[in-house]
């Protein structure tokens, strides 16, 4: 008689240990999406928040800063990045400060202007809340870092203190590993 070889039994049992794995995973997916899904019912009554940031983005060989219009809609739950503020925001705005949105691509544009001044109708990346992962900040920078499901994580440096403070704030409320205290 042979010697028998148990390599079957492990291999059942590293596929079970595996599924369960996943199961558990699975569960806390759910539970996690459920709690995020809550926190944005709870918080649909906030009003909406619009401020100026700069966003970072990483490239191959260096990183690029460009001025950002962050608005936040509790009532839709969704955080919207646009280059250059909507509408509803630029009647508030005084033309210097919609100046710094001006987008030119080519160094012609310094000369020439713009190509357009219209605000945009859409924005570049909107974002789902019920989607956030966590919420991180670099209070000396006044950066908020904000990882979302299936998606980069976006870091947005506020012009100062108070509106980092603010949108810290709005913005934990979504967190729900969050400890409000530890972050400030």
């Amino acid at each position: 008689m042979s010697p028998s070889n148990d390599s079957g039994g492990a291999s059942k049992s590293a596929k079970r240990t595996q599924a369960g794995k996943a199961q558990k995973k699975g569960a806390s997916e759910a539970a996690l999406h459920e709690r995020l899904t809550e926190a944005v019912a709870q918080n649909r009554g906030q009003p909406r928040m619009a401020d100026r940031f700069a966003v970072v983005t990483r490239g191959l060989l260096t990183d690029r800063v460009d001025p950002c219009w962050a608005v936040l809609e509790p009532r839709s739950g969704v955080l919207q990045l646009w280059h250059h503020p909507p509408e509803q925001d630029c009647c508030n705005m005084g033309a210097e400060e919609l100046r710094c949105f001006s987008k030119s691509s080519t160094s012609l544009g310094c000369f020439i202007g713009p190509a357009s001044t219209t605000p945009p109708t859409v924005p570049f990346k909107s974002l789902n809340l019920e989607t956030l992962r966590n919420i991180d900040c670099n209070p000396n920078f006044l950066s908020i870092f904000l990882g979302f499901k299936g998606a980069a994580t976006w870091c947005l440096t506020a012009q100062n203190r108070e509106t980092f403070r603010k949108w810290l704030y709005a913005l934990d409320c979504y967190d729900v590993f969050s400890n409000p205290a530890s972050k400030m």
